[in-house]
C-alpha cells in the first residue's frame, strides 16, 4: 500500500498554520528533517480522520516557526525505508511569487485592442445589440476562462483581487501602477454595459469567436449586477487621489446601477432569452439568487456597504443594515445539524447550496459588525454561527474542505446531515469546487480577524492547502504554481485559436461523480481556467501573506 505525504506545494508561512495529510501511515508519528543535513529537528503525532472523501491522517507542525527547507518523514512499512515528502519550504514571504504569478492572469485575459493579452488584439467589434438593432461599443474587459466570453458575473470578480494587490505595500515596487492600469482596462467594459436608465446589458458571449458578436437586452444575474456596482466603488477609491474625475464618474455610475436595481423597475429573477451552446444549465446555475432570497440580500448588503465606504452617505449604511437584518433572519438557528446555515428564502424549505454568488454577503456581515455598535452582537452571532457550521462540515473529511452544497432533499449521491443532505461537488454539472471552498475560506479569514479565533484561520489555510496540493490527487490546481497541474480545457468545438497555458490561472478544480460524490479531476470541464477561482485564490493568499507580515 502506497504511503503518500501530501503537502502544500508552495510551502508554509513561518508563523502560520502548517498542516499536511498522510494516507496509510504505519504509525501515527512524523519527523521534520533539515533538508540539507537530514537531521531530525521536530517530531509530531498524526491525527486520524475517518469520514467523507477517504480515510487519512493529519499532521500539524504549526508551532514550528523556523524558516528554511525541510522534509517530512514517516516510518515505512515492514522491510521498507521511511517515506519522505517533497521539499517543505517555510518562509515569511512564501506567497510573494504565487501572488505575482496569479496576477498575470488578468493581463493575459484582456479583451480588445491590446498586445498584452495572449492573443493580440481581439474582439474590437464588440458588440451588435439585438434589441436596439445597432452596434454598441462594448470593447474591453477580460475573457473569463478557457473561452472568449465576457461574462458580467464571472470576470467582474477581478476587481477585488486587484484592490488587495494595490493595498499590499511589500510588493508595491514590483506591481507599481499595474493594479490601477488593470482596473481601468477592465472597467471600461463594465461601464459601457450601463444603459441610460441604469440597467445593464447582459454578457457579450455569443457567438464565441473573434468575429462580430451580439449582446442582448437581458439583465445579468443579480450578483453580476452587484459586482458591477462593487467594481465602481473599488475603482473610485483606488483612483480618488490619482484621477479624481474618473473616481467621481465611477461613483456616479455605481449609484445609477444601484438605484435602478433597487427600484420597482428591476427584474425579480435571472431569465435570459439566449444562452451559448453547451450552457443550457445556465439559468439553473443562478436560480437561487432572486429578489427576496438570502443571496439577493447578501449581495445588496455588500453593495450598500461598498457605497457607504466610498461615499460616506448614511443612506447606504441604513440600506446595509436593512439587508443585513434580512440575511440574519434567514439563518437556521435550530439545534439541528444544519444550525448556522442559511435558508434560501423566507419559506425556509431549502438551503443555500452555493457560494460563488454568496461569498460576499457573510463577509460584509462581519465588516458591518465592526461598524454598527447597536447591532454588533446580532451580526457577530450570525456570522459566528455560520463559521461554526463551516467548521463542522470541514471536520467531516481529512482534507479540511467544507461541503459546498446543502439540500433539504436527497440529491443524487448526497450524504445525510440530520434531516438534510449535502455534497462536496455539484450534482448536475461538471464544475470543480474551488470557487465554492475559496469563497468560504475568505469568509473564515475575515471572521478570524474580527474574533481572533485561530480555528477560523486554520480552516481558511487548510482550504488554500487543498487547492495547492494537499488533496487526494497531489495536484496543484494553479497553473504554473506547484506541481502536477491537470490538463486545461482545450475547447475543440467553438473557436480558434485555443486558449494556451496561462501561468497563474486557477482551475475550477475537483468535480465529483454524480451518483457517489467521490472526487475526480480528469474531465475537461473540471479543469477549466476560472476567473472567480483565480480572484478568490489571489485574495486569499494576499490576505494570508499580509497577516504574516503584520
Amino acid at each position: 500500500m502506497k504511503l503518500n505525504i501530501l503537502i502544500n506545494h508552495v510551502g508554509y508561512l513561518t508563523h502560520g498554520p502548517k498542516f499536511f495529510v498522510v494516507e496509510h501511515p504505519r504509525v501515527d508519528t512524523f519527523t521534520l528533517l533539515d533538508r540539507n543535513t537530514l537531521e531530525p529537528i521536530y517530531e509530531g503525532t498524526l491525527t486520524r480522520v475517518s469520514g467523507d472523501l477517504g480515510d487519512a491522517f493529519i499532521g500539524d507542525f504549526s508551532d514550528f516557526t523556523q524558516s528554511g527547507a525541510y522534509l517530512i518523514e514517516c516510518p515505512g512499512f515492514l522491510f521498507e525505508y521511511p517515506t519522505r515528502s517533497q521539499v517543505v519550504v517555510i518562509s515569511d514571504v512564501l506567497y510573494h511569487m504565487p501572488m505575482r504569478t496569479i496576477a498575470n492572469y488578468f493581463t493575459m485575459q484582456r479583451c480588445g485592442d491590446t498586445y498584452e493579452n495572449w492573443c493580440g488584439p481581439c474582439h474590437e467589434g464588440d458588440a451588435f445589440c439585438e434589441h436596439l438593432g445597432e452596434h454598441r461599443d462594448l470593447t474591453g474587459g477580460w475573457h473569463q476562462s478557457c473561452d472568449l466570453r465576457k461574462w458580467v458575473q464571472s470576470s467582474s470578480w477581478a476587481f477585488f483581487a486587484l484592490e488587495d494587490l494595490l493595498g499590499y505595500a511589500p510588493l508595491a515596487p514590483v506591481f507599481k501602477d499595474k493594479p490601477l492600469e488593470e482596473m481601468k482596462w477592465g472597467n471600461q467594459y463594465f461601464q459601457k454595459l450601463v444603459q441610460e436608465d441604469g440597467r445593464l446589458f447582459d454578457s457579450v458571449i455569443y457567438p464565441n469567436h473573434f468575429g462580430d458578436r451580439k449582446v442582448f437586452a437581458d439583465h445579468p444575474p443579480f450578483f453580476g449586477i452587484f459586482n458591477v456596482i462593487n467594481a465602481q466603488c473599488i475603482c473610485a477609491r483606488a483612483f480618488a487621489e490619482k484621477d479624481p474625475d474618473y473616481a467621481a464618474a465611477c461613483v456616479t455610475l455605481g449609484r445609477k446601477v444601484y438605484d435602478y436595481y433597487t427600484s420597482d423597475q428591476a427584474p425579480t429573477k435571472y431569465a435570459p432569452k439566449v444562452v451559448p451552446p453547451f450552457h443550457d444549465f445556465l439559468p439553473k446555475l443562478f436560480v437561487q439568487n432572486y429578489k427576496g432570497s438570502a443571496l439577493y440580500a447578501g449581495g445588496l448588503l455588500h453593495c450598500a456597504l461598498q457605497l457607504y465606504k466610498t461615499t460616506h452617505e448614511d443612506r447606504y449604511l441604513q440600506d446595509a443594515r436593512l439587508y443585513a437584518d434580512e440575511l440574519c433572519a434567514l439563518q437556521d438557528r435550530s439545534v439541528a445539524a444544519t444550525k448556522g446555515a442559511f435558508y434560501r428564502d423566507g419559506k425556509k424549505d431549502h438551503y443555500i447550496s452555493t457560494t460563488d454568488d454568496g461569498a460576499l454577503g457573510p463577509m460584509a456581515l462581519v465588516e458591518l459588525s465592526q461598524l454598527d455598535v447597536e447591532k454588533k452582537a446580532w451580526y457577530t452571532e450570525t456570522a459566528t454561527l455560520y463559521g461554526e457550521h463551516l467548521l463542522a462540515m470541514a471536520a467531516k473529511n481529512p482534507w479540511g474542505i467544507p461541503a459546498c452544497y446543502l439540500y433539504s432533499y436527497e440529491a443524487k449521491g448526497s450524504r445525510k446531515l440530520g434531516d438534510a443532505y449535502y455534497r462536496y461537488f455539484a450534482d448536475d454539472y461538471e464544475f470543480g469546487c474551488n470557487k465554492e471552498i475559496l469563497g468560504r475560506a475568505l469568509f473564515l479569514l475575515e471572521l478570524f480577524k474580527a474574533t481572533g479565533d485561530k480555528r477560523y484561520h486554520n480552516a481558511a489555510v487548510r482550504i488554500a492547502d487543498f487547492v495547492l496540493g494537499v488533496n487526494m490527487m497531489n495536484i496543484s490546481t494553479v497553473e504554473g504554481v506547484g506541481r502536477n497541474q491537470p490538463q486545461r480545457l482545450i475547447n475543440t468545438t467553438e473557436f480558434d485559436p485555443k486558449t494556451p497555458q496561462i501561468p497563474g490561472a486557477v482551475f475550477t478544480g475537483f468535480s465529483g461523480y454524480p451518483l457517489t460524490d467521490e472526487p475526480y479531476a480528469d474531465t475537461s470541464l473540471a479543469n477549466e481556467y476560472d476567473m472567480p477561482a483565480t480572484t478568490f485564490m489571489l485574495m486569499l493568499i494576499t490576505r494570508l501573506q499580509a497577516l504574516e507580515l503584520q
